[in-house]
């Protein structure tokens, strides 16, 4: 008799902690998923509305690209008060963070489509967990939009100069033996000026 008492009240037991395990994960409706990705698209508009193609790979035997590619270096020497190489690394750097930020919002909403489907499958301890894993992504993606904006604003500063940079009678910028810095120009060609006959 009393092994049978202990046998119900281990199975009451068990019960109860299944039941509530169960009560943690609940099956999301459509607008429910909608709602929880909702902020992973808020950057998509502004990335709709933007104006700047980033440069890639700069064509060395484009003259259009070239000229600029060195407009866009002589306008960041001038605003950041840099030498003409540190000038390119900065431009580098904002057409990388440009480009980079984009790739990251992409893939934190494609992260987060995986956390909810996870979810739906029941592949996640509970909702608690789902909420903290959207959070955390969140957090990247606003972190992202935040620098991609910054960047295309910067870039965009500097488009809106290049009418009076061109208005200039002299432009040294535009010498041919200025040579362009290499973080701009990811050309082989410009890989062996720095760093000497590298093999393809």
């Amino acid at each position: 008799m009393k092994k049978s008492i202990i046998a119900l009240v281990a199975a009451l037991s068990l019960s109860i902690n299944c039941n509530s395990a169960m009560a943690q994960w609940v099956i999301l409706s459509e607008s429910e998923n909608m709602a929880l990705l909702a902020p992973f698209a808020k950057c998509d508009d502004f990335s709709q509305q933007l104006k700047y193609e980033p440069m890639q790979n700069l064509d060395a035997y484009d003259e259009s690209q070239v000229t600029l590619v060195r407009e866009y270096i002589e306008l960041t020497r001038r605003s950041k008060h840099a030498s003409w190489d540190d000038a390119g690394a900065i431009f580098s750097g904002l057409e990388h963070g440009y480009q980079e930020n984009g790739y990251l919002l992409t893939d934190y909403g494609r992260r987060a489509k995986h956390e909810l489907s996870q979810y739906s499958a029941n592949e996640l301890p509970s909702r608690d967990y789902l909420n903290f894993d959207l959070q955390t992504l969140k957090n990247l993606y606003d972190k992202a939009c935040k620098a991609r904006a910054d960047a295309h604003n910067e870039i965009m500063s500097l488009n809106s100069k290049l009418a009076s940079l061109r208005a200039e009678p002299l432009k040294p910028w535009l010498n041919p033996k200025k040579r362009i810095p290499c973080p701009v120009m990811f050309t082989l060609t410009c890989r062996r000026l720095s760093y000497g006959n590298l093999n393809d």
